[in-house]
C-alpha cells in the first residue's frame, strides 16, 4: 500500500513540475482559410462544389471557373497544393466541404487521400525554452479529428473492407513522400524523421449515411474521432522549428480523413535528477518503515 502510495506521489509531483496550458502551434487547423493562389479556390461552398482536388504536381491555378456539378465532376480538375492556406499538399488530397460531409470544426476538412494517397504539411516553431534550465527540452503532442471517406470498399456496399490508415510524422526540414510504404518519408534536415505512427478508423459504422451516387445528400455524421497524446520531444534545443505531415496509406481514392489538426506546447523534460531523487526519497521512506515493524 505503501509503494502504491510512493508511486502515486512521483506521479503527481513529476505532473506538477511541468505542463503549462496548452498553447496550439498550427494555423488554419481546420483547413478552413483559402490561400491567394488560385481564384477558383473560394468557390468550395460558395458554389455548392463539394470537393476539390489538390496536387503538387499542378502548377499555379489558371483562374478558370471550377466545374461546379454537385461534387460529381469537379473532381476532374485540381488546384495547386498550396490552396489551403499555411498547408502545403504532397501528391494528392480532397479538400471536402459541408456538401459532402459535415466537418468536425467549420465547413470544411480534408479527405487525404484525392485520385491516389496524398498527404499534407505544416512547419511550427518549437522555440520554447527554459531558460532556467537550458539542458530541458520541449515536449509537443499532436491532436487531431479523424474518419474515412466511405467508399466501394466498404464492407456493407460489397467490398473487403472499411479500415482507412493515416500517418503521423514529425520531422526535421521538408519532407518528401517516396512510397506507399509505412515510415517511407524522407525529412530534409539533419535529424529526419523524430515521430512516427498510425491510426486507424473503420468506415463501415458509416454506411448508413453513405450518399446517394449523385452526391445530392451529404453524409450529416462523420463519426469524428479525437486523437490526443502523441507526443514527442525536441531532440536538440538548437531545433527552432519541425514540420508535421498527416499521409493516408490507403491506395485507393478513399481515404481517412482529417480536421481539427494541431500540435501542442506541453512542458519540458523533468529536470535529469528530479525523478532519481524522489524515487530514492521514497525507497528511503520505505526502508524506514520496515525498520520500525
Amino acid at each position: 500500500m505503501l509503494a502504491r502510495r510512493l508511486m502515486l506521489t512521483v506521479a503527481v509531483t513529476v505532473a506538477f513540475l511541468g505542463a503549462p496550458a496548452l498553447a496550439g502551434k498550427l494555423t488554419n487547423p481546420s483547413f478552413e482559410t483559402v490561400s491567394g493562389g488560385d481564384a477558383r479556390a473560394p468557390q468550395l461552398l460558395l458554389n455548392d462544389i463539394d470537393w476539390m482536388k489538390l496536387s503538387d504536381g499542378v502548377p499555379g491555378g489558371d483562374g478558370n471557373p471550377y466545374v461546379a456539378d454537385n461534387g460529381v465532376t469537379n473532381n476532374n480538375d485540381f488546384l495547386p497544393a498550396s490552396s489551403i492556406a499555411n498547408w502545403t499538399v504532397l501528391d494528392v488530397v480532397d479538400w471536402v466541404s459541408d456538401g459532402y460531409w459535415t466537418a468536425q470544426d467549420g465547413d470544411r476538412s480534408v479527405d487525404l487521400s484525392g485520385s491516389a494517397p496524398g498527404g499534407l504539411y505544416q512547419a511550427f516553431d518549437t522555440s520554447e525554452r527554459d531558460t532556467g534550465d537550458p539542458t530541458k527540452r520541449p515536449i509537443y503532442a499532436v491532436e487531431f479529428y479523424l474518419s474515412g471517406n466511405p467508399g466501394p470498399n466498404d464492407t456493407n456496399l460489397g467490398g473487403q473492407g472499411g479500415i482507412r490508415t493515416i500517418e503521423i510524422l514529425v520531422g526535421d526540414g521538408t519532407p518528401t513522400i517516396n512510397s506507399v510504404a509505412e515510415n517511407d518519408v524522407t525529412f530534409s534536415g539533419a535529424f529526419g524523421t523524430i515521430l512516427h505512427t498510425t491510426r486507424t478508423f473503420d468506415t463501415d459504422s458509416l454506411v448508413p449515411d453513405i450518399p446517394d451516387p449523385a452526391h445530392d445528400d451529404p453524409i450529416p455524421d462523420m463519426g469524428w474521432q479525437q486523437i490526443l497524446g502523441i507526443q514527442f520531444e525536441l531532440p536538440d534545443n538548437a531545433l527552432t522549428e519541425l514540420t508535421v505531415l498527416f499521409r493516408s496509406l490507403d491506395n485507393t481514392p478513399y481515404g481517412p480523413a482529417i480536421d481539427d489538426a494541431d500540435v501542442e506546447f506541453t512542458g519540458f523534460t523533468p529536470e535529469p535528477g528530479t525523478m532519481s531523487l524522489l524515487l530514492l526519497g521514497g525507497v528511503a521512506a520505505l526502508a524506514r518503515r520496515r525498520r520500525r515493524s
